[in-house]
């Protein structure tokens, strides 16, 4: 019954219009009941040249349903991601950390995280203002109030900016407002602060490559 339910979410997911070898592999694989080759076909899709990241990601996921293919999985979901796993319990602070627990249910959280973060351009559609509430403006005509501008965060004393430099590869520039450490003094995380002053984000340290301090 496991295998059937496996095998109904490999078909129901959305991929490239032609399966690359590995996927091929490992749609097979995990239909059988041979553990080593369900190993090495997730660790094949581990590899960028399987797909992208869209494609693949809710592949391993879905893996995770077979709990021999736990470990397996979420090792491959860290190789394509580069979230860490914390040296010290099993579980994180969730996404775009590491997720709350390494499991199918743990990382399909993390990854409705980064589905809404990385949706394909020609997917992602300006969302619908709400409507306006209507004021009396004139017999017979209304006028549409206007809608409050999100809180904004004063920066004036938060110093300069800093370049918090992500192992991926892209880079965020905003004001860094606290840094949260172990007993060890190791960084755990990096609370900022956007820098036109809308919105704030806890970054884990283990997505981060370098801080660069005062760049603007």
């Amino acid at each position: 019954m496991l295998r059937s339910a496996i095998l109904a979410l490999l078909c129901a997911s959305v991929f490239c219009a032609e399966d690359s070898a590995a996927v091929k592999t490992f749609k097979e694989a995990m239909t059988g009941d041979d553990n080593t080759a369900k190993r090495d076909a997730i660790r094949g899709i581990a590899s960028k040249s399987a797909g992208t990241d869209w494609d693949i990601l809710p592949m391993l996921v879905q893996a995770m349903s077979d709990p021999k293919c736990v470990e397996w999985a979420s090792e491959a979901m860290q190789s394509r991601t580069g979230v860490s796993k914390p040296s010290r319990g099993k579980g994180g602070p969730g996404y775009p950390g590491f997720p709350v627990t390494n499991d199918a249910t743990g990382w399909q959280a993390w990854l409705t995280g980064w589905q809404r973060d990385n949706k394909p351009k020609d997917e992602k559609k300006p969302e619908a203002a709400p409507a306006a509430a209507a004021t009396p403006s004139g017999e017979g005509e209304t006028v549409a109030a206007p809608i409050a501008p999100p809180p904004r965060i004063p920066t004036d004393d938060l110093g300069k900016l800093d370049r918090i430099v992500y192992k991926s590869g892209r880079s965020l520039t905003a004001y860094v407002r606290s840094k949260r450490v172990d007993a060890d003094g190791g960084l755990i995380s990096v609370r900022v602060v956007h820098r036109d002053g809308v919105g704030e984000e806890v970054i884990d340290a283990g997505l981060i490559s370098r801080i660069e301090d005062d760049v603007e």
